[in-house]
């Protein structure tokens, strides 16, 4: 880890955290979204650390609305995928519909607060940010890899099963 780097984010981050008004920690948005890993993964602090790091947001939001779009509409290349979309009943559809709907209607507020460079609007973002965090997607998302972990598991107690057991085993050595 750049320690000189993590020091010039801390300091940075709190100017802007400042200079926003927006209330979560720093800490409490890399539990989330991973911040300093991000920041040492780039290499440098941009001069609109505000915009990377609601970039950060939208991405890591983002890769689970792709998870959940994975879960209704499977890649017909992508067996893990076509496998974890069985495992969902209608009422998980329907739940991840909502989820899905949520998180897009989340992320795509990030654009417009870019193009018109909305600092008020910019806060708010952080704060809901780990408001939809905390209210309610760590526990759907907890309990929906649960159930695809659990439906693994059974998978592979099927697949185990059909697998012939042989009397005796053969050592070559």
């Amino acid at each position: 880890m750049d320690e000189e780097l993590d020091k010039r984010f801390v300091g940075e981050f709190e100017r802007v955290r400042k200079e926003l008004g927006f209330k979560p920690s720093l800490e409490q948005l890399d539990d989330i979204f991973y911040f300093r890993d991000f920041i040492q993964k780039e290499g440098y602090i941009g001069t609109k650390l505000s915009r990377m790091l609601t970039g950060r947001i939208v991405s890591t939001y983002g890769m689970w609305e792709g998870y959940l779009h994975s879960l209704l509409m499977p890649s017909s290349n992508n067996m893990p995928n076509i496998e974890e979309s069985k495992m969902m009943e209608e009422a998980d559809r329907k739940e991840i519909m909502k989820y899905m709907i949520k998180l897009r209607a989340f992320v795509t507020k990030n654009a417009p607060i870019g193009l018109t460079d909305d600092k008020k609007a910019e806060a708010e973002f952080f704060n809901e940010a780990v408001g939809l965090w905390d209210k309610e997607l760590k526990a759907y998302l907890t309990r929906l890899m649960k159930k695809v972990s659990e439906g693994w598991a059974k998978n592979l107690k099927e697949q185990d099963a059909k697998v012939p057991k042989h009397k005796k085993e053969q050592n070559y050595f």
